[in-house]
């Protein structure tokens, strides 16, 4: 039990941490970054980037997390 909940706080802190950090770069013209949107197709792939990697590191375990993690 102590191992999953340990998963499961870890798989939504990264993953919210990473749609955070996915939404500000998306949303805000940082310092002139999108020059003509060409790096910004590549940013649709973060979020789900996060859920790959902690399914890839923890398997069935953060599932319960990315799915509250998904609708928070």
């Amino acid at each position: 039990m102590h191992y999953f909940i340990k998963v499961s706080l870890t798989a939504y802190i990264f993953y919210m941490f990473l749609y955070a950090l996915w939404y500000f770069l998306s949303i805000q013209d940082f310092a002139n970054l999108r020059i003509h949107d060409q790096w910004a197709g590549s940013l649709c792939y973060l979020p789900h980037g996060a859920r790959v990697l902690m399914i890839c590191f923890f398997r069935y375990y953060s599932l319960p997390a990315l799915c509250l993690a998904e609708i928070t």
